[in-house]
């Protein structure tokens, strides 16, 4: 798949995010430290809006968030952090729908003709190549984001992955698939309790 089919944006569910900020941040601050999984990074924005929310909540610090993809030429792009400039208006756009805090500047600055993700933020990531469909899990989390990733994949195959994604999620931990996400008919649905459901947020109750 050609990487501008992949591309997404920051901030694109802000109905998630901000839901994140508003619900799962305030008990993430209960653990010492905080694993989050980013599950199809493609480019990366997902991961530094996650980063960024973390971070204007103060809890950034406490946090390591593991961002892959099955694809490695866009963990390459994601490990980066830089874009093309003509993409900040709508970045701020979104920003600022999804209750975003300070100014969008604080996290970018200027290259040329691209914008450079603060390195701060990247401190935090590990970015790595990670197949859904034939890996296997890799920790234990407590907070996982697979936004419009389970839809891509058949019925057989979206069974695995939520039977991975559950299986990687501690007990109590934060499952967040996004607007167009669901957990209907998926082998581990009654282990959860909606958090939010426009947001399609779960969290595993056992």
């Amino acid at each position: 798949m050609a990487l501008a089919q992949r591309r997404t944006t920051l901030f694109a569910d802000t109905v998630l995010y901000a839901s994140i900020r508003t619900l799962v941040v305030p008990l993430l601050r209960t653990y010492p430290f905080v694993r989050i999984w980013q599950v199809g990074c493609s480019t990366g924005e997902d991961v530094y809006t996650l980063g960024i929310v973390l971070h204007e909540e103060g809890l950034l610090e406490r946090c390591k968030i593991y961002a892959t993809d099955t694809t490695a030429p866009l963990v390459d792009v994601a490990r980066a952090g830089r874009y093309d400039s003509s993409v900040l208006q709508e970045w701020k756009t979104n920003y600022v729908a999804a209750g975003g805090t300070a100014s969008l500047e604080a996290y970018t600055t200027h290259e040329g003709s691209n914008l450079v993700i603060d390195p701060a933020l990247r401190k935090r990531m590990v970015f790595a190549q990670h197949n859904m469909a034939s890996d296997s899990s890799f920790n234990d989390f407590h907070l996982i984001v697979c936004r419009s990733m389970t839809t891509q994949y058949k019925t057989t195959l979206q069974w695995r992955v939520h039977q991975l994604l559950y299986q990687s999620l501690v007990r109590l931990g934060f499952l967040a698939l996004g607007r167009s996400g669901s957990l209907k008919l998926t082998p581990h649905e009654e282990a959860y309790r909606e958090v939010d459901g426009a947001a399609q947020i779960h969290r595993r109750v056992r």
